[in-house]
């Protein structure tokens, strides 16, 4: 599997940790060569990758497209198809915004996958070649003709899912905040997002399974701070209130914030306060424009006094923000 270089970004990728750790019951071996955990350039990607290849002889080459890295990718699958004639897969959430225009733009792919991939990757890496026509959520050719087959039920029940393992991707130790959700999915639909990426609707995960992951990942990665990498995490006020003290009372005591902006709308002093004592270290609160006439067109379902009112609740709780 593969995470495209990104210029100047590094970061982990926390869908192919899910993804990688989740179909090792199914294949003989995975590995991530994770481009975006090291600053490189096209050259030295496409050699990384080459040599990765040659080294493993594998079945399958999967890469984790964003829209900033889709272009790389596509660069990087037609140097990969002179020297491989295996599987080439696209997933990752630009696949939700492409869809079959992907199979237009690289015809060296052989299948996209859209939406959560846990269950469909497994489901590819079981079946022989072009046997997909009940899988959902893929997009494969069958001769000339291309088939789209419809999405299937979302993986809710992150208990049946093993927690994301960075030993794939070579690493031992983690010395940035570790990327970690309590939840997938969002029921809004601002204009600037997709809300079909995260399945179109907002599913909790049980904070006891989240807990686990963090003790986990000390144990394993000896991370000192976390991160919250999701759309919605206050999306049910009292939730990020029972997320803090149930933090508190695992002994997790680390800092910790939410990389996405929380909504304004249901923050509330009560769980501003239940983060601070809990040891979040900053707020962030998405505005995107002041500006009444545009506001309109975001399409975010709260207003500009719902911002105003949320930085005033943060400013008293005496949060950066």
């Amino acid at each position: 599997m593969v995470v495209p270089p990104v210029n100047g970004v590094c970061g982990l990728n926390t869908g192919l940790g899910w993804l990688a750790a989740n179909i090792i019951p199914v294949v003989e071996t995975v590995k991530v060569l994770g481009l975006a955990n090291i600053i490189c350039d096209m050259d030295e990607g496409l050699r990384l990758l080459k040599n990765k290849v040659r080294q493993m002889q594998p079945d399958i080459v999967g890469f984790n497209i964003h829209c900033t890295t889709y272009q790389t990718t596509l660069v990087m699958i037609r140097a990969l198809r002179t020297y491989f004639d295996g599987l080439i897969v696209i997933g990752g959430p630009h696949t939700a915004y492409a869809n079959e225009s992907i199979m237009y733009d690289s015809p060296e792919t052989d299948l996209v996958v859209i939406g959560e991939a846990e269950v469909t990757f497994a489901e590819i890496c079981k079946r022989d070649v072009n046997q997909y026509h009940n899988i959902d959520g893929v997009i494969f050719r069958d001769e000339d003709t291309l088939i789209h087959n419809p999405l299937g039920k979302n993986t809710a029940d992150f208990t049946n899912l093993t927690f994301p393992d960075y030993r794939l991707f070579g690493i031992s130790k983690i010395h940035y905040p570790y990327p970690i959700a309590t939840s997938r999915g969002c029921p809004f639909k601002c204009c600037f997002c997709n809300p079909f990426m995260g399945g179109g609707g907002w599913r909790p995960r049980p904070l006891d399974n989240v807990f686990a992951e963090l003790k986990f990942a000390i144990e394993t990665f000896d991370i000192k701070s976390f991160k919250l990498v999701e759309p919605a995490f206050n999306l049910r006020p009292q939730r990020v209130v029972d997320f803090c003290h149930g933090l508190q009372q695992s002994g997790i005591a680390l800092p910790w914030f939410s990389a996405s902006g929380l909504r304004a709308d249901t923050l509330t002093a009560e769980s501003v306060r239940a983060m601070k004592e809990a040891g979040c270290t900053h707020i962030k609160i998405g505005v995107e424009t002041p500006v009444p006439e545009v506001f309109k067109h975001v399409n975010k379902g709260e207003s500009i006094a719902d911002i105003k009112r949320a930085i005033k609740i943060v400013k008293a709780e005496k949060m950066p923000i």
